[in-house]
């Protein structure tokens, strides 16, 4: 809901969440409050101007703020079943392979798995996503996703850049390079004065100048 906001309604959103903070703090004995949000308040607000951010900051330090990690194992395991009970018969391109075994021993991108689980389960068992697109998802969709675009959605999701697209229309590996479609499928919408965005402002400076084919 906050990501998507319209700017008539942000002083009603503020006041409420001030005033249920308020009342919270003054009846702890008998009422609490338990948000469940993606990212915090503030990472939902980056299209807005510099007042609306300052005051959501305020607000937002009314609340105590605990942060759940995800435990990117379970993931994996998730990945691996899924993609084995909606097409149990793909084939993995075996001519890869040995490449990919000898980069994962080279560059450990999992190192809570042995030899034998990488190759089991990172090649062949979450094929057709790339080693290293399963390594970077977790991260990314903690820093950048959203409520509708998480982990899980990606899995389902027939938008562009989603996992189910790609396995309708291509037959080969989801390449990281494809992330970015799928978190990120308005870049004009990102803020990039945020922190954590110095490589996004970059980007988006290149991809303005460069040539369009």
């Amino acid at each position: 809901m906050l990501q998507t906001i319209e700017p008539h309604l942000v002083h009603e959103t503020m006041q409420d969440l001030q005033d249920l903070a308020e009342l919270t703090n003054n009846t702890a004995d008998n009422l609490h409050l338990l948000l469940i949000t993606h990212r915090n308040l503030a990472q939902y607000l980056g299209l807005l101007n510099e007042e609306f951010k300052n005051e959501f900051q305020r607000i937002e330090k009314r609340f105590r703020t605990y942060y759940v990690e995800s435990d990117r194992f379970t993931f994996i395991r998730i990945v691996d079943s899924y993609l084995n009970n909606i097409n149990s018969n793909r084939l993995v391109k075996t001519e890869n392979i040995p490449d990919l075994i000898d980069q994962l021993r080279k560059y450990p991108l999992f190192p809570e798995l042995n030899q034998q689980e990488v190759e089991k389960i990172i090649i062949e068992g979450t094929y057709p996503l790339h080693p290293v697109t399963l390594y970077l998802l977790p991260y990314l969709s903690s820093f950048f996703g959203q409520n509708e675009r998480t982990l899980f959605t990606f899995l389902e999701s027939s938008e562009t850049g989603g996992l189910t697209n790609h396995l309708d229309k291509n037959d080969g590996y989801y390449l990281p390079s494809h992330l970015f479609n799928y978190f990120f499928p308005s870049l004009h919408e990102v803020d990039t004065g945020n922190d954590g965005f110095e490589a996004m402002k970059i980007y988006k400076s290149i991809i303005h100048k460069a040539p369009y084919y």
